[in-house]
C-alpha cells in the first residue's frame, strides 16, 4: 500500500473508531437508563481505552502526515540535485534515511493501535 493509500485507510479507521465509541456511549447509557448491568470491561473500553486509543491515533496519523511530507520534500531537493548533474544518491543521503525511518516508526505505531481495531474487523468480515 502507498502512503496515501494508507493515510486514507487510516483516517478511515479512526473514523469507524469514533462512530464505534459513540454508538457504545448511547448503548451504554439506553442500558443503564432501562436498569440493566453494563459490564466493567465494556466501561473501561468506553471510558478509558478507546478515547485513548483515538487521542494517540489522532496524534500519529498527523505525525505520519507530517513526516510524510518531509520525506517527499527532501526527495523532491535530491531529485533536483541529481537532475543538476550533482552526484546525489537520496539512497545514501543520510537526511533522508533518517525521515524515512521516522515514516516507517510512524507507521508501526500506528498500525500497533489500529491492531485492536484491525483484528476486530478481521473476526466480523
Amino acid at each position: 500500500m502507498q502512503v496515501e493509500e494508507k493515510l486514507s485507510f487510516y483516517r478511515s479507521a479512526y473514523a469507524d473508531l469514533s462512530i464505534m465509541l459513540n454508538k457504545l456511549q448511547i448503548e451504554i447509557c439506553q442500558e443503564q437508563e432501562n436498569g440493566g448491568k453494563v459490564s466493567v470491561d465494556l466501561l473501561n473500553d468506553v471510558q478509558y481505552n478507546l478515547p485513548e486509543t483515538l487521542t494517540t491515533l489522532q496524534k500519529s496519523i498527523k505525525h505520519y502526515e507530517e513526516a510524510y511530507v518531509r520525506v517527499q520534500k527532501k526527495r523532491k531537493a535530491l531529485l533536483e540535485m541529481i537532475k543538476d548533474n550533482e552526484n546525489v544518491n537520496y539512497e545514501q543521503d543520510e537526511e533522508y534515511l533518517t525521515l524515512a525511518k521516522e515514516l516507517v516508526k510512524t507507521e508501526a505505531g500506528i498500525e500497533a493501535a489500529l491492531e485492536p481495531y484491525l483484528s476486530y474487523s478481521e473476526d466480523e468480515g
